[in-house]
């Protein structure tokens, strides 16, 4: 780790290790030729606690050969990771998992029963509010088909599928048609930002479907009013996911969750909202914070409902909030200055409020080893001409 604490003169840093662990092999198809485009890389840990990332060089694949050399610092087992990188390719990633980080040969070969390239066309559908089921524009389309590792040491392989509505709602898919892949394959549909429509999560897919309609989203409604109960305009309303509907999943759902953008609107001229929300996913259901942010020079501060539980009741479509009083403000004010004393213009002051202790991190079953909780946002401002902000926060 480098520390850049103070001013200091030109120094040389030596890069690479003085006894360097590379890692070689042949990339091979199920008949054993040699496979060309595929970028290969070590996926691992730095340290227990992290996440995995990539801990080695990365080689481009040729001549159907690779080397790799790991970092010095790698914890644990490593995965080597084969990629395709052309995109008029279809061919499936190679993984082989649980290796350890030593020198020595590791060839990946492609299992057989893969198939060919085939086009699939898939229709996107949904209810939309005159009460008509009509296609579905800009919905991101995934289907991901995996093949076990036939044996230790052999190399596992899933292909992904991605492909975005046009506005007659269909989607085209370049999958493959062998016996191995078919029967796993599986759809994911993430809907338009701030959509009715929900979600869809690894649902069962074939080659013969030709239409997915996607089910209805769970609306969250309500009135915002200051303090003195006036109805407030142009606030904007976000619902995101809260830790608990995220930790609740597996970490495979915990991704996919994280990839649905959060539902926004903007409160009309009599403080009405309506956000959409997905009311389950996989086998959790849903909980969200509800974010109210106050536009700029309003005299009411950000305020959050957090971790609202949606009813589990399948049949509900709304939930009413009926009146969401935003509370009595506190203001504060400052002066941002640079190293010289000079007044900074222009820059963002944002205040925060850090949750307060929770058994969060130990009552579900999916929350990370290193557990932290969000903190939210209690108040933003940004400095004027002379350096001084002022922003409003929720008066305890």
């Amino acid at each position: 780790m480098l520390a850049a604490t103070e001013d200091s003169e030109h120094q040389t840093y030596t890069l690479g290790s003085a006894y360097p662990v590379t890692i070689s092999g042949t990339l091979k198809d199920s008949l054993g030729t040699a496979l060309v485009g595929y970028r290969v890389v070590a996926l691992g840990k730095i340290d227990a606690q992290s996440a995995q990332t990539e801990v080695s060089t990365v080689d481009y694949v040729t001549n159907g050969q690779y080397t790799i050399t790991l970092a010095d610092s790698v914890v644990g087992q490593i995965e080597i990771a084969a990629t395709p990188y052309e995109d008029n390719v279809v061919a499936p990633s190679l993984h082989l998992t649980n290796m350890s980080p030593t020198p020595g040969a590791r060839p990946l070969a492609q299992p057989s029963g893969l198939g060919n390239s085939v086009k699939v066309k898939l229709l996107v559908k949904g209810l939309a509010g005159d009460g008509m089921v009509k296609p579905v524009t800009g919905a991101r389309v995934i289907v991901t088909g995996t093949v076990d590792a036939a044996f230790t040491g052999a190399a596992g392989a899933e292909l992904t599928s991605e492909a975005i509505t046009g506005d007659d709602g269909y989607a085209t898919l370049s999958l493959l048609d062998g016996v191995a892949l078919v029967p796993t394959y599986k759809l994911r549909i993430v809907p338009p930002a701030s959509s009715n429509l929900g979600a869809v999560y690894d649902a069962p897919f074939a080659l013969t479907t030709t239409d997915v309609q996607l089910p209805s989203r769970v609306a969250i409604s309500g009135k915002v009013v200051d303090f003195a109960g006036t109805p407030l305009r142009d606030v904007t309303v976000t619902a995101r996911r809260s830790q608990r509907f995220l930790w609740t999943l597996r970490p495979e759902a915990q991704d996919f969750l994280d990839e649905i953008p959060a539902a926004t609107t903007i409160t009309q001229a009599n403080g009405i909202f309506v956000v959409w929300v997905d009311p389950a996913l996989d086998d959790a259901w849903g909980r969200y914070d509800v974010t109210f942010e106050t536009p700029k020079g309003s005299t009411a501060p950000t305020w959050q409902i957090l971790d609202l539980e949606i009813p589990r009741v399948s049949s509900q479509a709304t939930i009413n909030l009926d009146s969401v009083t935003m509370p009595d403000a506190a203001y504060l004010h400052g002066r941002i200055v640079d190293p010289h004393g000079e007044p900074v213009e222009g820059s963002s002051l944002r205040i925060f409020q850090i949750p307060p202790p929770t058994t969060l991190c130990t009552d579900l079953t999916h929350a990370p080893d290193v557990c932290e909780l969000d903190a939210q946002v209690a108040g933003t401002g940004e400095s004027d001409g002379d350096g001084i902000v002022r922003l409003d926060v929720a008066r305890p």
